[in-house]
């Protein structure tokens, strides 16, 4: 018996360095994919907004309520029961939750009531004489006293709470629940449940450890102007572009099976498409004889999967960014009479600022006889601004995205045992076991179930490794190093 769990954990490091940056990702596994995509989302709202960042004690509540939504959710024995996962469905077509009895996702993100939920203004004597001094030097006059049942975490909530560790936890709930609109199946009503007889959700399986792209742009962010138009956009979208696989050509009007693309490849796979925001995306595959047969969506069709993944955990980024962006507009701090007046003298400057302009304008339009000198001048200081500017902001940039790869690098550690092991995302070893793991353990169903179970089991000994420095060197030189000289030599 010894021997046989031995065994079992040797696989399990083997595998684990052939997971370093991979596409994988119940809704999405909060542990790694919903914490990565919260990751994701912070990080670019900070990118985006430098004027007002949220600070890294904020992040980290940010991340722990995305993750502690699915609390309970594990046990699949007692899916019947009340849990927050129940309440994480949203048929945009028909408004409804799950199985058009449960609260939908979007009802629920923004007012979760317990029973004991109440909201009450607490305003004394005193604070109602002291409010207006308050507010006249500067401060923040006394606010609504929020209170909520301890497991209410609505956006309700984090409006209320503002920017204190319980709002920040209250956004990252609310984030988890906005990254499930982009899963087919929490859109379409499909349970994907062997407790309802429709079995598991191919892509949820597929994306359970996956990772978000790294290219986003701002111009892309969602513009969805509230909490329920932005649930509206994205669960709108994908229900309507994507399939689950339970709801292949069945209950809802898009997409059509008739009017999707078909390409055969040079194999003789035959895979449906649309094209979504200028790129391929692949919908299932299927035979083909005069028409589609057989649609199918495998979660060992990494082809598939991936492509799905990169257009919808994009789509719930971009989305999670403008559900950030509301939030720190709701809960700005009010500016008292004083921060005011400090406005109104920052405007007035700005505008002396302009009449400058305009009267250096307007001495460049005289007659080059009488102001060429002082056009040279001009032009000439404007260039060295010009360039002082560019440089300063090039520097600020350029240090930003230093400390974000740092701070990927370090997450990536955290789920990898290798990279852990190595104290590195870059190395040659690491190279030739990723290879080994694209190259021969994806191409049979036995190599997919061992990267499967390193991805359940990797993650807490990675990071053990990443707080013990003994360890990570026995490991690796005891192990890694050893492993990846034997997989060149066989390949030699």
């Amino acid at each position: 018996m010894e021997t046989r769990k031995l065994t079992f954990f040797v696989l399990i490091f083997v595998i684990c360095l052939f997971i370093a940056r991979p596409h994988f990702a119940d809704a999405y596994n909060a542990q790694i994919t919903h914490r990565s995509l919260t990751i994701k989302v912070v990080a670019l709202y900070n990118l985006y907004h430098p004027e007002d960042t949220i600070s890294p004690e904020n992040v980290n509540s940010i991340i722990e309520g995305s993750k502690a939504e699915d609390s309970g959710c594990e046990d699949d024995d007692s899916f019947l029961e009340y849990k927050r996962c129940f309440n994480h469905f949203f048929d945009p077509i028909r408004g409804k939750g799950f199985k058009g009895e449960g609260t939908s996702a979007k009802e629920w993100a923004a007012h979760q009531r317990f029973g004991s939920f109440m909201k009450q203004t607490e305003e004394s004597l005193v604070q109602t004489i002291m409010n207006p001094l308050v507010y006249v030097l500067g401060g923040t006059p006394a606010q609504e006293k929020c209170t909520f049942a301890e497991n209410d975490y609505s956006w309700e909530r984090a409006v209320c709470e503002k920017r204190t560790t319980v709002g920040f936890e209250s956004l990252g709930h609310t984030l988890h629940l906005i990254e499930d609109m982009s899963v087919p199946a929490h859109t379409r009503d499909d349970s994907h449940s062997d407790k309802f007889f429709d079995g598991n959700d191919p892509y949820e399986n597929w994306s359970k450890f996956a990772l978000p792209e790294d290219t986003f742009s701002k111009e892309k962010v969602s513009t969805c102007e509230n909490l329920e138009k932005c649930f509206d956009e994205l669960a709108g979208s994908t229900n309507g572009n994507f399939f689950s696989n339970g709801t292949i050509n069945k209950e809802y009007k898009s997409p059509e099976l008739k009017t999707v693309k078909v390409r055969r490849f040079s194999d003789g796979r035959y895979y449906a498409y649309s094209v979504l925001e200028g790129k391929e995306v692949y919908l299932f595959r299927a035979d083909y004889w005069f028409g589609l047969r057989f649609p199918k969506i495998e979660e060992s069709d990494y082809f598939l999967m991936d492509s799905q993944w990169k257009h919808l955990s994009s789509k719930a980024v971009l989305t999670g960014v403008r559900i950030v962006e509301l939030y720190m507009e709701e809960t700005k701090p009010k500016k008292g009479f004083i921060g005011t007046i400090t406005d109104k003298i920052a405007s007035t400057t700005e505008a002396v600022k302009n009449k400058v302009t305009d009267t250096v304008d307007t001495v460049k339009n005289l007659p080059e006889t009488a102001t060429e000198k002082a056009n040279e001048a001009v032009e000439q200081k404007s260039k060295e601004v010009s360039v002082a500017i560019e440089k300063k902001t090039e520097e600020a940039m350029d240090n930003f995205v230093k400390e974000l790869e740092k701070a990927i690098e370090r997450e990536m550690r955290r789920q990898c045992t290798a990279e852990a092991a190595y104290a590195s995302s870059e190395n040659e070893d690491l190279t030739t076991l990723r290879e080994f793991r694209d190259n021969t353990l994806n191409k049979n169903d036995a190599g997919r179930l061992l990267i499967k179970e390193y991805y359940q089991n990797s993650p807490p000994v990675a990071e053990y490794l990443s707080e013990h420095e003994t360890a990570r060197v026995i490991i690796k030189n005891g192990f890694f190093v050893p492993l990846a000289e034997i997989i060149r030599l066989l390949k030699n």
